[in-house]
């Protein structure tokens, strides 16, 4: 095995300069998300297998077009006291680790990436390892600082690094112009979900949702296996790979039930942790889930390509009992979804959170005692539920070049945003599904136990026995 770190010598590459154009103060959801990471790794990790020939200078030129479209890549994270933190420019280039290793190994090395947390004071906000499993096969991993990036992020990031190595494998240039650096998403909300409207809002909302819950019944939530400071715990992620056939055949049952794949997902995941936290079998469990949602075609205008974070969320309560049945609760997760976003909750609930989390972050003041303090308030306020996110169908070629696109997916660090959380993605009808937790909040083996039962209902509930494997 063998290890090494591919910096800027020989690369003319140099620290970046100062752009003022490109220097803002960070949004409210941005700001919380920065002072959590503080406390515990916020790390996005996007990985893609490729079969084909790779140079490391084709995968270094296209770190640096990279670079150079997307500006929050070439920004810090400057914070001071109590004070709101800004992006600044003027960050070394993203650093490339090298690894050669067997292909079953790329799992380990996700987890890795998602538990190293990033250098913000310094930047920049990425980093990338290339696994060279063979002289055809790789997998590109892309490390980012959840505070500049979300799911779409990680897809247009892995586009544009694969059009240039794909390109530069050609012999040929590859035209990728700067991208406009784009302020906090919050600031193209409608007027009823910002200022003192939003807050009034968000606050009647959860009366709402206080209210519904007393009437329905009380939370069954997942019960930690053990305990420890946040900065000491560990993001374990579980990836399942499902291939071909059964994508497609979870695809099309799907569709012929009435509901979606994010349907099947929370079904699947629901149904598994109802198994695992309830003694009686026959006793009704009503779970909490938060539930992720794009929100850059909901703004006006809309945001485009560019690197960013632009999510959101809404609050799911699905029952699972003796008699609820897979697909039933498919459809369920599927028009609860509908019926939040008509009524829309995913402008109010979980950037108001956001936001006067990060007040809250404030007032806690600088410093890693501070970090940690912030931390474990969070810890405390932030509801404990169960996270399920569906990027949906990834939109990257099958080939760049001679690059053959084999799969991809995205593993998420929670922090103390949840207790059990699952990211998903289907990139040329193969569907990548990352199950995972904080240790020791869960422990491995029950995480396996709970993630292998979703992954068997669904394979079920798609008429497969096979076909998905970590």
């Amino acid at each position: 095995m063998r290890r090494w770190v591919c910096d800027c010598v020989g690369h003319g590459v140099h620290e970046m300069t100062s752009e003022p154009a490109i220097e803002r103060r960070l949004g409210p959801s941005e700001e919380c998300l920065w002072r959590l990471d503080r406390a515990s790794s916020l790390n996005c990790v996007a990985h893609v297998e490729v079969a084909g020939p790779l140079a490391e200078a084709h995968v270094r030129q296209g770190l640096e077009l990279l670079q150079r479209r997307h500006f929050l890549l070439r920004v810090r994270i400057a914070g001071r006291a109590r004070l709101a933190p800004w992006f600044r420019s003027g960050v070394p280039p993203i650093p490339l680790r090298v690894l050669d290793c067997t292909a079953n190994q790329w799992a380990a090395e996700v987890e890795d990436e998602l538990n190293t947390r990033l250098p913000a004071a310094r930047g920049p906000l990425a980093r990338a390892v290339w696994l060279r499993h063979s002289d055809e096969i790789s997998t590109l991993l892309l490390a980012f600082h959840h505070v500049i990036g979300d799911g779409r992020t990680a897809v247009f990031l892995t586009r544009d690094w694969l059009t240039v190595i794909g390109a530069a494998a050609r012999g040929a240039s590859s035209s990728l112009p700067p991208l406009s650096p784009e302020p906090p998403y919050q600031q193209r909300f409608p007027s009823h979900a910002r200022g003192l409207r939003g807050c009034w809002a968000h606050g009647r909302l959860l009366g709402q949702i206080i209210g519904d819950l007393r009437r329905s019944g009380a939370l069954t939530l997942l019960q930690p296996d053990g305990a420890a400071p946040l900065a000491e715990r560990r993001m374990r992620s579980l990836p399942y790979v499902f291939d071909v056939p059964v994508t497609q055949a979870l695809v099309a049952a799907a569709r012929r039930e009435g509901t979606t794949v994010y349907g099947a997902l929370g079904a699947a995941l629901a149904i598994a942790a109802a198994h695992d936290t309830r003694a009686d079998a026959f006793q009704p469990v009503r779970m909490l889930f938060g539930c992720a949602v794009n929100m850059r075609d909901r703004l006006e205008p809309p945001i485009g390509e560019t690197c960013g974070y632009a999510a959101s969320g809404v609050g799911a309560f699905p029952v699972v009992a003796a008699d609820t049945t897979f697909w039933e609760l498919a459809r369920w997760f599927k028009d609860d979804l509908e019926q939040r976003l008509a009524r829309n909750e995913h402008f109010v609930l979980l950037p108001q959170r956001f936001h006067a989390y990060a007040l809250l972050g404030r007032l806690c003041g600088a410093g890693s005692k501070a970090a940690a303090r912030f931390g474990r308030m969070l810890d405390t306020l932030h509801p404990k539920g169960i996270l399920l996110s569906n990027v949906g169908r990834v939109e990257l070629a099958g080939a760049y070049g001679p690059l053959v696109v084999r799969s991809w997916g995205l593993a998420a660090a929670m922090s103390a945003l949840g207790m059990l959380g699952s990211m998903a993605a289907t990139c040329n009808d193969t569907l990548v599904w990352h199950i995972g937790a904080m240790e020791p909040l869960i422990r491995l083996g029950r995480l396996r136990a709970i993630a292998d039962r979703a992954v068997t209902l669904l394979t079920d509930a798609a008429g497969t026995t096979s076909g998905a494997g970590r």
